[in-house]
């Protein structure tokens, strides 16, 4: 959607985020969701991390979690609990 405007947490892979704002780089695509009107963007990108951007940050920057080396039994529902961690937390 073109309008985010209202979203207050917008959580995404890269893949999708990357096919909706038409971006390739993590820093453009998270600048194009910010400027889509989502308060907070999280892209995640399997074992290359997490990219965090806030538009609260003035300049807008990004932030890159790295995640620890894991074996990969079965993905499904990997971004599912990521989501539920992140807001209980």
């Amino acid at each position: 959607p073109q309008d985010l405007s209202g979203v207050s947490y917008l959580f995404c892979n890269k893949d999708e985020a990357a096919a909706t704002t038409g971006e390739r780089e993590p820093q453009a695509i998270l600048d194009a969701l910010l400027t889509r009107g989502a308060a907070h963007a999280i892209m995640t990108n399997g074992a290359n991390g997490v990219y965090l951007a806030a538009q609260n940050d003035q300049p807008k920057t990004m932030q890159h979690l790295a995640v620890p080396a894991a074996e990969i039994v079965d993905v499904s529902g990997a971004g599912d609990a990521f989501v539920a961690g992140t807001l209980h937390g």
